[in-house]
């Protein structure tokens, strides 16, 4: 019988899709472990959110200076508050600070809306916004 050869590409492909499947397999044995593993997240849900705060917070304060217009401001902003409102799998703790999480984000968003309107009450939705960034620290 005679054998036949395998291309290297088709091999390569093979190895590709092997590691792979093995990276999915240990992630999924490591799934509610707390350690440093390479495929867990160090973060928790938590860190992750005051880092977005922090994130927001310096948008703001970019577009209060000049740096972005408050239509940038508006879309990273956006673009925060949809992955927060779709963020459904959660710890029931977790899920409450991002509620405020999203309130935070709202707010935020009020404050773009009001630079590009030229409103006069910005002050007080900054105010608001640092109360709901106050709870979330």
């Amino acid at each position: 019988m005679k054998l036949k050869k395998i291309k290297p590409v088709y091999l390569g492909a093979v190895l590709s899709v092997a590691f792979v499947c093995v990276a999915i397999a240990a992630q999924a044995g490591n799934a509610g472990q707390v350690g440093n593993s390479a495929f867990l997240p160090v973060n928790s849900e938590i860190d992750s959110i005051n880092d977005n705060v922090k994130e927001v917070t310096n948008i703001i304060e970019n577009m209060q200076n000049g740096d972005i217009t408050a239509g940038q401001a508006k879309d990273e902003i956006q673009w925060k508050l949809q992955f927060a409102k779709n963020n459904c799998d959660c710890s029931p703790e977790d899920m409450k600070v991002n509620k405020i999480y999203i309130d935070f984000l709202e707010a935020a968003k009020d404050v773009t809306k009001a630079k590009m309107n030229g409103a006069s009450d910005m002050d007080a939705k900054i105010t608001k916004m640092n109360e709901l960034k106050d709870k979330l620290n």
